[in-house]
Formats: C-alpha cells, structure tokens, sequence
C-alpha cells in the first residue's frame, strides 16, 4: 500500500464508516497497480457527497404588483419594498452551513396591466449565482475546513458589494471583491472567477431595479386590471423556473386588490350578484383554470393588501373568499399578509 493510501484511510477511519474507507482503498490500489497517477480527484469525488453541506433547493418568488386604477399603489409599493430588501441585499446566496441550512433565493416582478401578458417581466435575483458559486467551491476545496470560510467570504462580499455600489465599475471590482473574502486558501488569481460572478449578480440586480422603477414611473402601456392573466403569466414563468430547478419552493406574491376587470371573464360583475357564493364561485373558476388535478399543490400563494382599494368596496370580503377558494381549489396554499417581509 502507498504512503497516500494510508494516511487516506486513516483519515476516514476517524471520520468516515468503514465500508467508505474501503471503498476508497480499493480504489487507490486499483490506480496504484494500473499506473493511472495520482488519487486525489477519484477519492474527492467519493468524499465529496459526504464532506460538503449540499446547497438547499432555492426559494423561487415572484412577486406581482398591481399598476390598476382601483388599487392604491402606495400602499402595495411600501408592501412590496419590505420583501425586495431582503433579496437584493446580497443574503440570497444561502448558505449550506449554517444550521439551519439557509435556502438560495430567486426573485423576478411582473404587473398587472390591462392585458397583463404584455408587461414585461424584471429578474432581480437568479438562484443561478449560488449554484454556480456553490460548484466552483466544491471543485476548488479539498476540505470543508477550506469550503466554509470560502463561503462566508462569498456571502460577506455580495453583500458589501451591491450595499456599497462597487459593482459600478466592473474593472476594480474583482479585486475589491477577493479583498472582501477575506484570507482563504486559494491564490488571488484563482479567486477571480467567484469574484467576477458575485459582481456580475450584483450588477444585474442593480440594472433591473433601476429598469423595474423606470416601468413603474412610466409604464408606457395600458393600466387596467387583467388579474387572471398575470396569474397565468407567473405559473408559466414559475412552472419554467421548476424545471430548471426541480426542487425549488415556489411562491408567487401577488400585491393587489385582486379585482379583475377583464371582460371575458365578468367576475367583479358576478360578485356584485345579490346572494352570490363566492367561495363556490371560486372553485368553479379554478376548475376552468386548472382542471380538478390540484396543478397548483407545489406553489404557494401570497395575497398582499386585498383590502387596498380605492373602489368595489362593497365586494371585498367576497373578492377574499372568491381568491382564497380559487387558489386552495388547485391545491396552492395561500396566505394573506399586509406585507411582504419574509417572503
């Protein structure tokens, strides 16, 4: 047996079962015997499954802000801000080491507009940028020892960098970046490469809040208050964001007073019917939606402000019981919330 072999076991037999330990001698008398070099990357790719914390399937939101005439945009706006800082501020990494474990967060915005398919869509925070950070450590550190201060490193410095608005100059800000993490096993030029994505995540999200105000100031297309069809809009894009990452919770965060206005499908009109069950109204609207499947049963639903409104008084209460019965109906499951702090 080799020296590395060795001191390669008797690490394991401290830290790791028997039959893993093992699993990697033979694997290191098989490449002894065969010449194939050096053992490192195949007994990594064992140990890594058990060394390192995976990273928790993120958290995909969207939030969806209601630029109607009859909700009071004010009042959803300061709603909506109580929930974008807590994306935007850089603490959507995650974390796989904290304990608990922190989930990575994802956030995009869209409105509801008069025909809401034609409003655009804003990505603030992609759950991408974690994953990518999250590869790149694991491929780059021999042990959780090297890992988790890397981590934290990655983590302190988004945040400093979007707080203090560093990623404006995308020359200086690699190396601002490295500074931040701090001292870690990896050489400075090895550090570009997380340090050039942390900026790149910071910039984006700086680009598309300045983008997202710039709509929300002058939208440049028709208000009114197409409510289903930014509903069936942000499943689509959720849906789309499932695929890409199969585990993720999904929350769609709707700040609106939820009264459609949409023609085709008459709704405020029939909640002003005299004696009108609007929870029964609800779920038959839903199985017109969604079918008697539950298609919504992975999602939850977060309705902010139902009762900001400056018209349909009268059919609050109805307009609440009508969307909580919509949602539940396909299995979401919905909540109400005065704001969006976290969510």
């Amino acid at each position: 047996m080799s020296a590395k072999a060795y001191i390669i076991i008797h690490m394991l037999d401290s830290k790791k079962s028997r039959e893993l330990a093992s699993m990697v001698l033979a694997i290191a008398l098989s490449l002894t015997l065969t010449g194939c070099g050096s053992i490192s990357g195949a007994v990594k790719s064992i140990l890594a499954e058990d060394t390192f914390p995976t990273l928790p399937s993120p958290e995909i939101t969207t939030y969806v802000l209601d630029l109607s005439g009859s909700t009071n945009a004010i009042a959803q706006l300061n709603a909506l801000n109580s929930g974008i800082d807590e994306f935007t501020s850089g603490k959507s990494l995650g974390n796989p080491f904290s304990n608990p474990k922190v989930k990575p967060r994802g956030l995009s915005m869209q409105f509801i507009t008069l025909s809401s398919g034609q409003a655009p869509r804003f990505l603030l925070v992609s759950a991408a940028a974690s994953q990518e950070l999250y590869s790149w450590m694991i491929e780059n550190s021999p042990n959780i020892d090297q890992a988790e201060p890397l981590w934290n490193g990655f983590m302190r410095a988004r945040e400093i960098i979007y707080m203090d608005r560093l990623y404006e100059d995308m020359t200086s800000c690699p190396k601002k970046v490295i500074d931040l993490f701090g001292q870690q096993a990896q050489s400075a030029e090895a550090l570009r490469f997380p340090a050039i994505q942390i900026c790149r995540d910071a910039s984006q999200t700086a680009r598309s809040l300045q983008a997202l105000t710039k709509f929300n100031d002058k939208p440049g297309i028709a208000m009114g208050s197409d409510v289903f069809g930014a509903i069936k809009l942000a499943i689509s894009n959720m849906n789309r964001a499932s695929e890409q990452f199969p585990n993720a919770t999904t929350t769609v965060a709707i700040a609106s007073d939820m009264i459609d206005e949409n023609p085709d499908r008459k709704l405020s009109t029939r909640l002003r019917t005299s004696g009108v069950d609007a929870c029964k109204l609800g779920k038959e609207y839903s199985t017109e939606d969604y079918g008697d499947q539950l298609m919504l049963s992975n999602f939850k639903i977060i309705l902010v402000g139902l009762g900001n409104t400056t018209m349909y008084k009268g059919i609050i209460e109805k307009n609440r019981k009508f969307w909580n019965c919509y949602f539940e109906s396909a299995g979401a499951d919905v909540t109400e919330a005065s704001d969006l702090a976290g969510y």
